[in-house]
């Protein structure tokens, strides 16, 4: 079976996001345990009023921390899927502007992607598909070419030339049936 996207994009962007969220709960706690250490008092009721300035405070910064890791954690998507969506949504373009011109005829060019674009495979098979049937194109011009040249020898030819010129045209017809052969409709 072909893939369209390889397998490995999706494990890189699901392990990407879940590094995204592990970093940020990494830094909230950080900034939680370095902002929130205080020694407690040297009587009971200092330590006590040291831990209820604790809890408001604790309220406090982790309201703050999660707003920040929210916001952390939400750039953080944000950047790993435009990333991500450059890498499909630019190829997918492209692949779609080069179409279009294929279908207008043109079958000059391939379509070129970045080293690390998804969707290499379906651009490959576009350029060879463009290839063969300019392959295709440049053979049946050739034996047009021929077959004018044959019509203009039995246009001329007289008696014997004239059969022979007949088998040859017979001939090319034949190949280029062999050709078209190739060709499914």
């Amino acid at each position: 079976m072909l893939e369209t996207v390889k397998k490995t994009y999706y494990r890189k962007f699901a392990l990407i996001g879940i590094l995204t969220l592990l970093l940020g709960a990494v830094i909230a706690a950080l900034i939680l345990y370095v902002s929130m250490s205080r020694e407690p008092g040297s009587s009971y009721a200092e330590s006590y009023t040291v831990l209820s300035a604790l809890r408001e405070e604790l309220l406090r910064k982790s309201a703050a921390i999660y707003i920040a890791t929210s916001v952390f954690i939400a750039l953080g998507i944000a950047f790993i899927s435009l990333l991500y969506s450059f890498r499909v949504a630019g190829p997918v373009y492209r692949l779609g502007v080069f179409s279009r011109k294929v279908a207008s005829g043109d079958l000059s060019g391939a379509v070129k992607l970045r080293q690390h674009d998804v969707i290499h495979m379906m651009a490959d098979d576009l350029n060879n598909l463009t290839e063969k049937y300019r392959e295709v194109i440049l053979q049946m011009e050739s034996k047009t070419r021929e077959l004018r040249e044959i019509a203009a020898a039995i246009g001329m030819a007289k008696g014997e030339g004239a059969g022979e010129a007949h088998a040859r045209l017979s001939a090319k017809r034949d190949e280029i049936n062999r050709i078209l052969s190739n060709i499914k409709l």
